[in-house]
């Protein structure tokens, strides 16, 4: 049974050792199989690699992106929550101290004005949440 070249196609001599064709070099079965396997890796490492740039790796950079996000409305929470929290501690301890000593000296319209005071600054705080 005749044999060709692997390149060009041209027939072969069965003595031959260069395609007289193309000039490259004739392949033994085991080389032919070494040439292909070799070719077929590269096929696969080709396609993966266009795989892992096309499908992969903008479903991981979204989800890095999304866990970068999430942790800053945390961490934007958690400011909010502390300032939210420092406000009303020092509303309450002030508003009680005074409103006590206001009770106690029987000022009742500078009693009103700081509870209205109040009211304010809960409203205040309630509508940056």
């Amino acid at each position: 049974m005749p044999s060709y070249c692997s390149y060009c196609g041209t027939k072969l001599r069965e003595d031959g050792k260069f395609c007289e064709g193309c000039g490259n070099p004739v392949l033994s079965g085991k080389d032919m199989a070494k040439e292909i396997e070799s070719f077929l890796r590269n096929k696969l490492t080709e396609e993966i690699e266009q795989n892992v740039r096309n499908e992969i790796e903008p479903k991981i950079k979204k989800e890095i992106e999304e866990k970068i996000r999430e942790e800053d409305n945390l961490r934007f929470e958690y400011e909010v929550e502390k300032a939210i929290e420092e406000r009303i501690s020092k509303t309450k301890k002030w508003s009680l101290k005074n409103i006590s000593n206001m009770i106690k000296n029987n000022n009742i319209a500078q009693y009103t004005l700081v509870l209205l005071g109040v009211l304010i600054a809960l409203n205040v705080i309630f509508f940056i949440i």
